[in-house]
């Protein structure tokens, strides 16, 4: 929610990096390290964002609160300090107590900057609902009060407010929107309170209620996430939808880390030790877990929810070190900081893909975000990374209210993939990153085909691209899986498949096997190859003479039958007879294909045959053959006998149907008729003639 992140006692939102209740929990099995260290000590993989949101810093009477669900800044200055920065709020303005709200974020379009009543106490919390229309303050335990935005640069001062309407005694935590018109308070002794906003009204209608003592609470919609129990272990989770349409999972218990004995105080679970945040689109609670000295270090323990509401323990990112921790998810990376150190180590649950058990997981880089320099008095100096002066927030957030910066951490990907020694696991690994990653892929593929030694992982590497493919193009993944890389047909053969046929350096026999590997794995996964796949093997094979290869790999059903395929076999006749026949029986297997055969026979000159078979597989009569398509080409033969005999075969066949050897005007044939004269004057039209 959108809590203070300095100026009050600290809570999870307000300062996520802090100190996690230590405890001693067993020596997990060692899983294989899979990658290596950087050959350049200088090489960072994360950076913060050159786009900074500037705002005023933290000082007396100016208060800073995040809301990290709509991702906006909130200042607010009371009368005092609104006046002291802003001279022309009383002239503006016609109430003396005036607090002013300065409203910003990364996305530009909600910004804003607003006045509201300073009521003389401290606000607690603040924030707009989705359409930013309504802004609710909380400003005490006992109520919310909501104002009518009347456009970008003002609100409407009529406020109406809502009490908690089950128990006086109550105390509200906190509260969440669930959609522009409907908000949900989060009670201590009474659980949840839903409420139906009519913001033209200014009434909120009850909608439901949920019983349960609530400790703290974490809100990731549409999840929401309650503590309960003495040590704080106890989790409910509801999926909060519109409409008071709320479902409940079972509770579930989480294993405590016991505290040192020195501190001499019960386990508890803190709240800014959990984090409750998608990953892979699958939601997981994760906890920072302190180890005694005996062990390696702290470790992050991450339990799934599933569909059905079971959690379990699925995977453990083993940290290697003790002290202050935070967390952001970046492209579906686990991101944990340690201030200490100041160093940020990367987890992806995907490099491990052991299905039975708990997945442990090494960090893929454990090194410093790269260092930043601010301009203070026209100057560039270095920034403190992994202030002390940090929040960090979900997915991605770094706030500084000292300094009145906000970044985005940004990953540098290039880098972290050159990391993972595995060559099958780091192209897994740019699969599952979004779309900006392409490029490195292709770069990566592009060296591994270059590879002399190790063709066996290109083969394995084709296999995962065109699994990846085959999921999108069913639609069998969900929507986030779709942002991620992939890499379709075409461009496989424009960045990868059509450079490397055309090295110089390579093989041939290796360049055709790799092709026809990428072939068998498209039919593997029962994707259609396309055309421009089969030219490109068809003319590696032609190129590097093989032409006994390509006969075997077309009569054993390699290469998809296909009229268009068939075209390119009778391009190649010249070079390799054979493929004439080839084409012609790989468009009779095609079927509904008469037509094309006729026409390769005719340009082949072979015009009888191309006659039987339109009138016998085509299911033409000879009364719809049109004379001058079989004419012409047996002219053009410069054949005259089979000029001639076709010449008769027509005029027999004109004398069958119309009792006359002639042809028909429509028919167009009399300039023929004059090249038989021509060649032919001493031959009478009449006689014998034998088909």
């Amino acid at each position: 929610m959108a809590s203070p992140i300095a100026g009050r006692p600290a809570t999870r939102d307000q300062v996520s990096i802090s100190p996690p209740p230590a405890s001693t929990i067993r020596l997990p099995p060692q899983p294989e390290r899979l990658f290596s260290s950087p050959s350049n000590n200088s090489q960072y993989f994360l950076k913060l964002s050159d786009r900074v949101v500037h705002f005023d810093s933290v000082a007396k009477g100016t208060y800073v609160f995040f809301d990290d669900i709509q991702c906006q800044i909130f200042v607010v200055r009371d009368n005092a300090a609104a006046i002291n920065a802003n001279q022309s709020i009383t002239r503006t303005m016609s109430m003396d107590h005036t607090a002013s709200v300065a409203v910003r974020s990364p996305i530009l379009a909600r910004n804003m900057d607003i006045f509201i009543a300073d009521k003389g106490t401290p606000v607690l919390s603040i924030k707009f609902s989705p359409d930013l229309l309504v802004l609710a303050v909380q400003r005490s335990n006992k109520s919310v009060e909501f104002l009518n935005v009347q456009d970008s640069t003002g609100v409407d001062l009529i406020e109406y407010s809502q009490t908690c309407s089950r128990a006086r005694s109550a105390k509200i935590l906190g509260f969440c929107w669930v959609s522009s018109t409907e908000i949900v308070f989060v009670t201590d002794t009474h659980g949840l309170e839903s409420y139906q906003i009519r913001p033209e009204k200014k009434i909120l209608k009850s909608l439901k209620n949920y019983s349960l003592a609530v400790n703290w609470f974490l809100y990731t919609p549409p999840y929401l996430l309650l503590s309960s129990g003495s040590a704080c272990n106890v989790f409910h989770i509801f999926v909060l939808r519109g409409g008071g349409n709320y479902q409940r999972y079972p509770k579930f218990e989480v294993e405590v880390s016991a505290p040192p004995i020195s501190q001499g105080q019960p386990a508890k679970l803190m709240e800014r030790d959990v984090v409750l945040a998608p990953v892979y689109g699958a939601l997981y609670v994760l906890i920072v877990k302190q180890v005694s000295k005996l062990n390696a270090g702290a470790e992050v323990v991450m339990y799934q929810l599933n569909r059905e509401g079971v959690v379990k323990i699925t995977d453990v990112l083993l940290l290697e070190c003790n002290g202050r921790f935070a967390i952001n998810i970046l492209d579906n990376l686990v991101v944990v900081h340690h201030q200490q150190s100041r160093m940020s180590k990367i987890f992806d649950l995907r490099l491990n893909n052991r299905m039975d058990g708990i997945r442990y997981h090494y960090p893929i880089s454990s090194y410093s975000i790269e260092p930043y320099q601010i301009k203070l008095s026209g100057y560039s100096v270095p920034y403190e990374l992994y202030s002390s002066n940090w929040a960090v927030f979900l997915p991605s957030i770094i706030v500084d209210a000292k300094l009145g910066c906000l970044w985005q951490l940004e990953l540098q990907i290039d880098g972290l993939a050159s990391l993972i020694h595995d060559k099958l696991k780091r192209a897994e690994f740019l699969l599952f990153r979004e779309t900006d990653a392409k490029v490195v892929l292709l770069r990566h593929l592009t060296d591994y085909l270059h590879d002399y030694n190790d063709y066996s992982t290109v083969i394995k590497v084709f296999d995962l691209l065109n699994a990846k493919l085959k999921s999108i193009v069913t639609k069998v993944v969900s929507e986030e899986s779709k942002k991620t890389v992939y890499l379709d047909q075409s461009e496989c053969f424009r960045y990868l498949l059509l450079p490397f046929s055309n090295s110089k350096q390579l093989d041939p026999c290796i360049i055709v096997s790799v092709l026809v590997e990428y072939l068998k794995s498209l039919i593997a996964h029962q994707l259609e190859p396309q055309y421009y796949i089969h030219e490109l093997i068809v003319n590696a094979l032609v190129q590097f003479r093989m032409y006994p290869l390509l006969r075997l790999l077309v009569e054993n059903g390699v290469f998809y039958d296909s009229k268009p395929f068939a075209c390119l076999l009778l391009s190649l006749d010249n070079v390799f007879p054979p493929s004439f026949q080839m084409a012609l029986d790989m468009l009779k297997r095609v079927g509904n294909s008469s037509e094309e055969r006729a026409e390769v026979l005719l340009a082949k000159y072979q015009i009888f045959p191309a006659i039987r078979l339109l009138t016998t597989a085509g299911g033409l009569t000879e009364a719809q053959l049109a004379p001058r398509k079989f004419l012409e080409p047996a002219l053009q033969s410069g054949d005259k006998v089979l000029f001639y005999s076709v010449f008769r075969y027509f005029q027999l066949r004109n004398t069958r149907l119309r009792q006359h050897p002639a042809f028909l005007p429509e028919e167009l044939c009399d300039d023929l008729v004059y090249q038989f004269d021509c060649l032919f004057p001493e031959l009478p039209l009449q006689g014998d003639f034998v088909f």
